[in-house]
């Protein structure tokens, strides 16, 4: 069995309760590791097709591709913070929503330790310090759900950006149906400021996008909003209908990340997930 364990920490000497967060592997599709001298300029993983962030590495890197099988087997799966009362994460929606909330890096300060070990074979364990810059999820059937996960590492150290360094996602986002008699169409919207602000070091706004979970359209967008919390106007979005937000902070260096829509789409769902707008 080879088990693979992937943390966040601070620096390369993080060794806190921070480990007791990683999960277990038996299903690998793919695995390959390279060591190759940087491109410099090289991609940070805050880079999307919106926004040509760069960075400049030193020393030799090392690039780990990943890919396995998310399947439904209580157990074949070790997810979450092991020391937790919480109920494990076993389905397939909890380890995508897992995956791609938790252990997707976005920024310069989301570095990762990542270590490899195989119980077959003795020795030490393959540990890497780095940035997980792509994490990318493909169907291959629909009964049951299989989902293939697609991981790239990279190992290196980043001595300056070279092109604009804006706000990683913002994280900790609700969304909720405000109280009655205010009118029908509304949303709040809550949210945490990004863990990484820019080179600026200082957010300025955020822009929000609501999002019909049926129809697939956005319906009402909300920009240059200052505060981390906002109700949207009566009649903003079709009443008594489920919705999604998602929401990028902004500095003075360019726009951020956008987040992923909220609540996360689970596969196995039978409706749409999201948040009832008020019907009155």
């Amino acid at each position: 069995m080879v088990t693979v364990k992937l943390v966040k920490v601070s620096s390369e000497s993080d060794l806190s309760a921070a480990e007791q967060k990683g999960y277990t592997i038996t299903n690998f599709e793919s695995f390959n590791i390279n060591v190759r001298t940087p491109i410099s300029p090289m991609p940070l993983p805050e880079e999307t097709a919106d926004n040509n962030i760069l960075v400049k590495m030193e020393g030799n890197t090392t690039t780990i591709n990943l890919a396995w099988t998310l399947v439904d087997q209580t157990n074949a799966l070790n997810f979450g913070n092991k020391s937790s009362s919480t109920t494990p994460i076993k389905t397939v929606a909890q380890q995508l929503t897992y995956l791609s909330q938790g252990l997707q890096g976005s920024s310069l300060n989301e570095k990762f330790k990542l270590q490899i070990s195989y119980s077959e074979v003795g020795g030490e364990d393959l540990i890497f310090y780095g940035f997980v810059t792509d994490m990318s999820f493909s169907q291959t059937s629909s009964t049951p759900v299989t989902f293939i996960a697609n991981m790239s590492f990279i190992q290196g150290h980043v001595i300056t950006t070279l092109d604009d360094d804006v706000p990683s996602k913002p994280t900790s986002i609700s969304l909720t149906t405000p109280s009655s008699g205010g009118g029908s169409g509304r949303l709040t919207a809550s949210w945490a400021v990004p863990s990484y602000s820019g080179g600026s070091n200082s957010i300025t706004n955020y822009d929000l996008e609501f999002r019909n979970s049926t129809s697939g359209q956005v319906e009402y967008k909300k920009f240059s909003q200052t505060g981390t919390s906002v109700t949207i106007p009566t009649g903003s979005v079709t009443s008594n209908t489920k919705f999604q937000v998602k929401i990028r902070a902004n500095s003075s260096n360019g726009d951020g990340m956008w987040s992923e829509y909220y609540p996360i789409e689970d596969p196995e769902a039978t409706t749409p997930d999201g948040v009832l707008s008020t019907a009155t």
